[in-house]
Formats: C-alpha cells, sequence, structure tokens
C-alpha cells in the first residue's frame, strides 16, 4: 500500500454501460482463500430523499421481497428477503440507501461456526452490478461507501491473536495474553480521477471473535466455545466534503469500483498507510 495512489483518467461517456459479470468477477476473484465474507454493504447518499417500493427490489435482486417495513415519521423504507441462508436487504432512510448482502443463521439449528457466505466472489459481482444499477436510477449521488465484514477462522484464542497479528504491523499483540482486543484506524488515501484528487476513507475495524452457543437441558444451562475468528470490518468511502453529485453515473461506478478495491485490500495486505 503507498500514500497516494494514481488512476487512468476517467472518460465520461453515455448512456451507463453496467460492468459485465465477467470484468467485475475478474476483479474481485483476488480475495485470500483464508477470508470468508459474512456481510457486504454498498451505500449512495442522494441530495434529497429517494423514495423506493417493493417493485424496485424486485428489479435489483430478481425476486420480491418478503417483508417491508415503513416509518414515514422517520424517512425510513426497510425491504428483505432471505433465499438459501442468505439474506438480501434494501434500507432507505432519508437520502441515504444501503444494499445489504448477509449470511442468516439457519432457524432451529445451533450454529457450529459463524455464519458465512458460501459464495463470497459471486456475492461481491452481485452487489457491484446492484451498485451500479442504483447510480444509474438515484438522482444527484453525492457520496459513496462501501463495507464488508470478512471473518478468517481459527482453531483457538491464541491463534485468533498470532493471525491477528500478521495484518496490524504496527500494533505489538501478546497473543498468550491478549482478550477482548478491539483496533480501529482510518488510512485515507488520495486518488487521481480524472485529474483531480479525491479523498477516500479507508476505515478498518479490527478485532477476535468467539462463537458462544448455550445449550439448554432439564433447566440446566451450559455454554461453550463453537468458533474463534479474526473479524475485519471495513468501511471504504468518498468524504462527506467531497461532492460527487456533478459526475457521471459512469464515473461514480468507475469510483465504486475503487472503493470495492480498497475494501479487498485491506483482508490481503493488512493495516498500512
Amino acid at each position: 500500500m503507498v500514500a497516494a495512489v494514481s488512476n487512468a483518467g476517467l472518460e465520461p461517456s453515455s448512456p451507463l454501460e453496467l460492468p459485465s459479470a465477467m470484468k467485475i468477477e475478474e476483479q474481485v476473484a483476488r480475495e485470500l482463500a483464508d477470508w470468508s465474507l459474512a456481510n457486504a454493504r454498498f451505500s449512495a447518499f442522494s441530495s434529497t430523499s429517494a423514495a423506493f417500493d417493493a417493485t424496485y427490489f424486485e428489479e435489483l435482486f430478481g425476486f420480491p421481497p418478503e417483508t417491508q417495513t415503513t416509518r414515514k415519521a422517520q424517512f425510513l423504507s426497510e425491504f428483505s428477503t432471505t433465499r438459501e441462508q442468505t439474506v438480501y436487504q434494501l434500507v432507505v432512510a432519508g437520502p441515504k440507501i444501503d444494499v445489504i448482502i448477509s449470511a442468516g443463521l439457519q432457524v432451529g439449528e445451533v450454529p457450529k461456526a459463524f455464519p458465512v457466505l458460501q459464495e463470497a466472489v459471486q456475492v461481491r459481482v452481485e452487489l457491484r452490478r446492484v451498485a451500479a444499477s442504483l447510480i444509474g436510477r438515484v438522482p444527484e449521488v453525492r457520496r459513496l461507501a462501501v463495507g464488508e465484514q470478512t471473518l478468517m477462522p481459527a482453531a483457538s484464542r491464541i491463534e485468533a491473536y498470532k493471525a491477528l497479528a500478521r495484518f496490524l504491523p504496527s500494533i505489538k499483540i501478546d497473543a498468550e495474553n491478549s482478550s477482548d482486543f478491539f483496533y480501529r484506524i482510518n488510512r485515507p488515501r488520495i486518488v487521481d480521477f480524472n485529474g483531480q484528487k479525491r479523498v477516500i476513507n479507508r476505515l478498518s475495524q479490527w478485532g477476535c471473535l468467539q462463537l458462544n452457543v448455550t445449550v439448554t437441558a432439564s433447566e440446566v444451562s451450559k455454554t461453550v466455545v463453537s468458533g474463534e475468528a479474526v473479524s475485519l470490518i471495513t468501511d471504504v468511502n468518498s468524504t462527506a466534503e467531497d461532492d460527487l453529485s456533478a459526475l457521471t453515473s459512469e464515473e461514480k461506478v468507475k469510483i465504486t469500483d475503487k472503493l470495492f478495491a480498497f475494501s479487498a485490500e485491506l483482508s490481503e495486505k493488512g493495516d498500512h498507510p
């Protein structure tokens, strides 16, 4: 990782050409096999409040929402569906629109491991496609963000902290005696888009998780450790001061691609400026 990244100029074009699935898959296939994807999010901030209904959810994902919640007083609308243990959500809160794809728990089953998405590459491909569609539909998108939570399973708490230490070279971690460790930092990058320098926030939150399962029988409860993992939560976004609304939809899609790339880079290379 370097302090500043130079990107090729963005050539304006119209109409908006959505990226092909093959091209996107080539970009995201570099992910490390050790990491599993628990959830992924794309966020767009509009200059005005956005309004969506169940029809648009179906346009985005290809199937209707199972649940829908609307709170007019809070300008909040939520749509969601669970298919094959994957949860698809569209959340609209005033000018902010979130699209979230996350791993769900099987109802009635005792979890034996942390819930993760089985097809991480395909999920990222799908989320990028949805992001491009959303950018083309929402007027005056002024800010963009991408967030992911990835997990790296470990055999024990000590092994989890040893793995975590490899991704945090500037932090000295005592793996043998550490617990409840939490590290959060922003490593902004200056990126050249079409001759204009823009600041991209690269927030990462690092820690170790323990999956505890409580089993109750005959009024007696017992809690057992079912899993250990390294956790990385990313939030990569354009700054609030950098208004993107004047850019074309294609330019915003290319910025979104860079946000996804920076998020993947954090899991590949760890915490570096």
